[in-house]
């Protein structure tokens, strides 16, 4: 037997031995314990919510899977993050995870729903698309935020140049960014865009609901992916699955509003007022989306050339 593995297996009895003894674990047991856990990269959206219910009201835990949720604002923090291998799992897009391929293998395993919207400051009197024109509206370059950008021009029949683009990466300083009036409008995520909503500035576009779903969560399918990790995702998918199902019952009410305020930052005067809209659960990507995702990097000419995405959504862990 290899010494790693040998040492993997006294840190697994070092840590069941202090929980049948009822002491404190030391910090080098603690160590243990989260090498051994999922780490898994979220961001403050509607589809994290399930995720992160899992892990506060003991969903993951009645499967006996211990995670750890790393809660990251901006994407390509995400992208740092999975590609470095501080996390296993990770919540992304298609489009990043495309791009993202030509150098980490990444397989996307599970779809996104939340919706993304164009909100428009209060105090500018525009109601309509075309009247953007001209204006600055922040998103995330070469995202799901950028690709609903150019959808919103397409409809209104305006060209990519007809409204200026700065890169505000971090959605939690986009949202404040509108709030304080700093931009004359942002692409946001649920729930952010219902609570700015909620402020007075009008949403002008919403992505449909029948998709395409471009937002995913990846897994990275290197060799660190061994048979124990692999069981591990399907109980994520599994917990996240259950979470999702039970958000809407009133026993999780108080905890729902709870993340909203610690995790999502959202002003507690505001969080009864948002709607949220269920995740679907646990669903393999959209090959229609995946189309989506490849034809809005060619037209940017942003695709990698050596990526073959039919292999990308991998269907290991969910099956629907």
């Amino acid at each position: 037997m290899k010494k790693p593995i040998i040492t993997l297996l006294l840190s697994i009895a070092a840590i069941v031995s202090c929980t049948q003894k009822g002491t404190q674990p030391t910090a080098e047991e603690l160590a243990a314990r989260d090498s051994l856990a999922l780490h898994i990269a979220v961001m403050p959206t509607t589809d994290c919510l399930p995720m992160y219910l899992a892990a506060e009201c003991g969903i993951a835990d009645s499967l006996g899977l211990d995670i750890r949720l790393h809660t990251y604002l901006a994407q390509m923090d995400v992208d740092t993050a999975i590609q470095a291998g501080h996390v296993t799992v990770a919540y992304s897009d298609l489009i990043r995870a495309i791009r993202m391929s030509d150098n980490t293998s990444v397989k996307a395993i599970m779809k996104g729903s939340t919706g993304m919207s164009l909100l428009a400051i209060k105090g500018k009197r525009v109601s309509k698309v075309h009247q953007m024109k001209e204006r600055m509206v922040a998103i995330s370059r070469l995202s799901i935020s950028d690709y609903w950008c150019d959808a919103m021009l397409d409809s209104a029949y305006m060209l990519m140049e007809d409204v200026y683009r700065p890169q505000i990466h971090d959605i939690q300083l986009r949202t404040e960014m509108v709030r304080t009036g700093l931009i004359d409008a942002a692409i946001l995520p649920e729930p952010y865009s219902q609570w700015m909503e909620f402020a007075g500035n009008n949403i002008i576009y919403t992505s449909p609901k029948h998709g395409p779903h471009l937002a995913a969560w990846i897994v990275k399918a290197d060799s660190t992916l061994d048979t124990r990790r692999r069981e591990q995702v399907r109980l994520m998918t599994e917990a996240y699955d259950i979470a999702a199902r039970q958000m809407n019952e009133p026993r999780h009410r108080s905890r729902i509003r709870h993340i909203l305020q610690a995790q999502y930052r959202i002003a507690p005067e505001a969080v009864d007022s948002i709607k949220i809209v269920c995740p679907a659960g646990a669903e393999l990507p959209d090959s229609t989306a995946l189309k989506e995702a490849v034809k809005f990097l060619q037209a940017r000419e942003r695709m990698p050339e050596h990526v073959e995405t039919d292999s990308l959504i991998w269907n290991t862990f969910v099956r629907k």
